[in-house]
């Protein structure tokens, strides 16, 4: 699940007929533009709806609106929050962060505020990583 980074992701490994990846599981691809962190729990809370629970949920957000646009303190909670639903909810399920990757521009950002921007990028991934390895069914 996660923002257009996975949603090119699963058009590049239809391309190539690999859309499960060469597993024997269905991969069931989440990704959208510009999804930002507020959207992840009721985007897996509908996909639970319909779905059963996954063996595993690699989590790819945040970058579109946690790193340039706001402060971290209240990301932070909503990340810790947001986390322990998660765990409570998909009990067997492996649940696993990925990186927000740096980017040469940041969204409403100058260039100036590059280095700024980047060592926020990766205390929230450490944030974030933290968060996930808290708990014995995570991975980074």
């Amino acid at each position: 699940m996660g923002d257009s980074l996975v949603s090119h992701a699963q058009t590049q490994a239809e391309r190539q007929a690999m859309g499960n990846l060469g597993q024997t599981r269905t991969v069931q691809w989440l990704g959208r533009g510009s999804r930002q962190w507020i959207d992840l729990l009721p985007e897996l809370q509908y996909e639970a709806l319909f779905r059963a629970y996954p063996a595993m949920i690699i989590i790819h957000v945040g970058g579109n609106s946690q790193v340039g646009q706001s402060i971290l303190l209240p990301w932070r909670y909503k990340v810790k929050r947001n986390m322990r639903y998660i765990f409570r909810t998909y009990t067997n399920t492996l649940i696993i962060w990925s990186d927000i990757i740096p980017r040469l521009a940041w969204r409403g950002v100058g260039a100036d505020s590059w280095p700024q921007i980047e060592g926020r990028r990766k205390r929230l991934n450490q944030f974030a990583r933290a968060e996930v390895m808290r708990n014995s069914r995570g991975r980074i």
